[in-house]
């Protein structure tokens, strides 16, 4: 699932949620962020990027990519 996808999937998720496109915008931004700050507080310790996969720094970009598909949405605009 590209990050237009996952966007469009949360926002979704929190629309059927509460009905309200604003603050389904709200949540998902969230949650993104939630997910976001898991790499920086949890995972640092569990994880050792490599330069051979970029597995931990591409989640990172993927979450930032999400994170800006949401941004540019209005409201549940897909």
């Amino acid at each position: 699932m590209n990050p237009k996808e996952k966007a469009i999937k949360l926002l979704d998720r929190f629309i059927q949620t509460n009905g309200n496109s604003f603050f389904a915008k709200e949540c998902a931004l969230i949650a993104e962020d939630e997910i976001l700050n898991s790499f920086n507080n949890v995972f640092d310790d569990f994880v050792v990027e490599s330069s051979k996969t970029g597995g931990y720094r591409n989640m990172k970009n993927y979450w930032r990519e999400v994170e800006r598909e949401i941004l540019n949405m209005k409201g549940g605009d897909k």
